[in-house]
């Protein structure tokens, strides 16, 4: 899990690096994915129990979901794209791409299609996602698709109204 991915790169050992000093770990996404240990901050004139606490409380809030109130975004994601882990998300891209036509895109769509993928790579993958599902919902085709991207100058959120 999550969790397991997080800590791993410290060795699950909080405790430890707490009495040692370490005031505050900073997790980042790039720790998550590529599994590196995160940037550890030296704390001091706190008691070693003080720095535990601080550590494995900032260290458990770091892990837990936001429940803040957020702007909502532009398009809306679908829960079972936001589900696949990004490393799917390329496959079921290609997959759905290939189901609405790739293979009969002109040129210029090509074109149009390579840049948007360029575009919204990683996590970007789940608005193109959404957006592929969107099309064939609406039995339209990638060339179709690449035409209405490029009628309304690569903004995705007017192509999915003009899909609608």
């Amino acid at each position: 899990g999550i969790v397991e991915k997080v800590l791993d790169p410290i060795d699950h050992r909080p405790v430890e690096l707490a009495r040692s000093g370490i005031e505050r770990i900073d997790i980042a996404e790039s720790c998550v994915e590529e599994g590196t240990e995160p940037t550890m901050h030296q704390g001091a004139g706190k008691s070693p129990s003080e720095k535990t606490e601080q550590l494995l409380t900032e260290v458990w809030a770091s892990l837990q979901h936001s429940t803040e109130i957020t702007d909502a975004p532009p398009i809306s994601i679908d829960p079972a794209i936001l589900a696949l882990p990004i490393s799917s998300l390329a496959p079921a891209v290609a997959q759905m791409e290939m189901a609405l036509g790739r293979l009969g895109l002109t040129t210029e769509q090509d074109r149009t299609w390579r840049e948007l993928l360029k575009k919204y790579p990683k996590e970007g993958l789940q608005v193109i996602l959404q957006l592929l599902a969107r099309a064939q919902q609406s039995g339209s085709s990638l060339p179709a698709l690449c035409d209405l991207i490029k009628k309304n100058g690569g903004d995705l959120a007017a192509t999915l109204d003009s899909l609608q």
